[in-house]
This record gives structure tokens, C-alpha cells and sequence, in this order.
């Protein structure tokens, strides 16, 4: 799945075939191959696009739970289809990702999970399928049980699939679900439980920072203490020195 952040004035592009397309290509057209098939492309100059590739795999365990159906066929999109939805999540997971150190492997997951949700429903054999509608929250039971699963591996990488398998849901009817319950998309309560569990091992013992981190889920010392500046406007060691 490419999507073009910028106009591209000479793009071209072929699918199975010796037969190129070319034109221009606005800002927002999406551009969408399927697993095995032959694509050409080319450009006139430099671009600025963000291409998503997701395994088969999973977008056949993803068409499953939503769906429940794993078979499809992938559609591809027209020339200069402009997608305003997909234009936003590109943006959105570049970025994630030009945060470097600080990028927040949830959030990323979470962006990779809604974008290939997006592109069963618009542009495979489920043709805009609705997906049913969502009038209340998490059961009790049911949050009960998600929010123990958050809580025992918060040092673990925590997916959107794996939340909303424990859940008993499909990953966009847990989203919704979760923001009706919590007011906070998952990977938000996710990141609080990770800072309050880290502050709260900051007070109480001497443990070394990068330990912490560890502990508490994050990629490494650097990455707490960068969370903890966006969040709180705070460190790990003015924490510390203020307990």
C-alpha cells in the first residue's frame, strides 16, 4: 500500500502487465498491490510517499476476525484514486516513525492495524462491507479481563490483535469499544500504565533507569525518559530527585 504525500507530475505504474499507466499522481492517491503480483513503477523526479507493506498472514487473520471470511482478492484502486483516509494514517504513522528513538512501537501497530482494516473494506473482495456499529463500551467482565492482560505485560510488546483477542473481539470493534469505555485509544492507556508503572519504580527504589525501562515496557532509558518529556514534561531523574 503506497500512498503519495507529495504531487507526483510523471508517475507510472503496471500491474502484471507490460502496459504502464502513467499521469499525474495528487497528493493522497494510494496506489495498492497484493501479495504475488508483478508491479512496475517509475517518477520523474524525488517523491515523498510512505509505502506500507503487511504480511499475507495477517491481513488474512485481520479479513477473519473482521469479516469472517480470510479468503479475498485484493482491487486495486484506480489511478490518482485520491483516499483522504489512507492520506491521514500515512501521515500519521510517518510521523511516528520520524521520531526515531522515541516512535512508540503501539501507536505504530495500532496505525498498521487500522490502515489494513481500511484497505479490506475499500479495496478487496468484501467491497465496503459495513462493519457493525458500536453503541456501548467494554463489558465489565470483558475490561476486567483486558485490563489485567495490559497490566501483566506491560514489558511486553502490547499489539492491537492481541488486546482485542482477549477481549473476545474484532480488532476495530475492540478501538471503538476501548475509546467508548476508557476515553483513551488503547495505545494512549497502554503508554500511561507503562509511565505510571516506571514513576512509581523511580520513588521506590534505586533501581538503574534503563532497568526501569525494561521493566516498564520501553524500548530502552532514552525512550522513557522521551515519553516522559511528551507526556508529563518531566524525567526519569527530576522524578527521582523529587521523591
Amino acid at each position: 500500500m503506497l500512498v503519495h504525500l507529495d504531487v507526483e507530475p510523471q508517475w507510472a505504474r503496471a500491474l502484471n502487465s507490460d502496459r504502464r499507466i502513467s499521469g499525474v499522481a495528487p497528493v493522497g492517491a494510494i496506489d495498492i498491490v497484493g501479495a504475488g503480483n508483478e508491479a512496475f513503477a517509475s517518477w520523474s523526479s524525488e517523491k515523498r510517499s510512505l509505502r506500507v507493506d503487511v504480511d499475507p498472514a495477517r491481513m488474512e487473520r485481520l479479513a477473519g476476525v473482521e469479516f469472517d471470511k480470510s479468503a479475498f482478492e485484493i482491487q486495486a484502486p484506480r489511478f490518482g484514486l485520491i483516499d483522504k483516509q489512507a492520506h491521514m494514517l500515512a501521515s500519521l504513522l510517518q510521523m511516528e516513525i520520524m521520531r526515531g528513538d522515541d516512535t512508540s512501537m503501539e501507536i505504530f501497530d495500532a496505525l498498521v492495524t487500522i490502515f489494513s482494516i481500511h484497505a479490506l473494506r475499500n479495496y478487496s473482495s468484501f467491497g465496503m462491507k459495513l462493519l457493525p456499529s458500536v453503541n456501548g463500551g467494554l463489558a465489565p467482565v470483558t475490561w476486567r479481563r483486558v485490563q489485567e492482560f495490559i497490566f501483566e505485560n506491560l514489558g511486553k510488546p502490547l499489539a492491537v490483535e492481541q488486546m482485542a483477542s482477549v477481549a473476545g473481539l474484532s480488532p476495530s470493534h475492540f478501538l471503538r469499544s476501548f475509546k467508548k469505555t476508557t476515553g483513551q485509544s488503547p495505545h494512549q492507556f497502554v503508554i500511561t500504565a507503562r509511565l505510571n508503572h516506571a514513576q512509581d519504580l523511580i520513588r521506590n527504589s534505586n533501581l538503574d533507569f534503563s532497568v526501569i525501562a525494561e521493566s516498564a515496557g520501553f524500548a530502552s532509558h532514552s525512550h522513557m525518559t522521551a515519553m516522559m518529556k511528551r507526556v508529563w514534561g518531566s524525567t526519569p531523574s527530576r522524578i527521582r530527585n523529587d521523591r
